[in-house]
């Protein structure tokens, strides 16, 4: 269902960019659409039995960036991230405890999570989120092998 929902939205514009051609894409919020795939299981879960989906909507030629959108259903569990995260809250809420810090995210919060970061996350109701992914490394490997 997302799938045509994002074929429906997704207008591709031709940009110039030194004389390369680009494309871009334009993507609806997607608020209540429900995410194609199968459910996968959390690993770190600490109470309740939360479930995830992702949809992934881009990702950069040299594998470094990506983007897409991830939901999970109610519960608490640990994550760590591999790679930075900017997170846009599109629905839902969570309290993420990091370095003894906890924060409120809700619909409409950005918060970015470096690599490494161990944190918890507590949702009380299904969450939705749009995700950015920075991974160092490719970009680094990218850079090393075209030198």
């Amino acid at each position: 269902m997302v799938a045509k929902l994002l074929r429906k939205v997704v207008h591709d514009l031709t940009l110039r960019s030194r004389g390369e051609e680009s494309v871009a894409h334009v993507i609806a919020p997607l608020h209540h659409e429900m995410l194609d795939g199968a459910e996968e299981d959390i690993e770190d879960v600490r109470e309740g039995k939360p479930r995830s989906k992702t949809q992934w909507i881009s990702r950069s030629s040299d594998g470094g960036v990506a983007t897409g959108i991830w939901e999970c259903s109610a519960g608490t569990f640990g994550w760590y991230f591999a790679v930075d995260e900017i997170v846009h809250v599109l629905d839902g809420e969570a309290t993420v405890t990091h370095d003894g810090k906890k924060v409120e995210l809700k619909a409409g919060s950005v918060a970015y999570f470096p690599i490494g970061a161990q944190t918890e996350w507590c949702v009380p109701r299904r969450l939705r989120k749009l995700f950015v992914h920075r991974e160092p490394a490719a970009i680094v490997h990218k850079f090393l092998r075209g030198r």
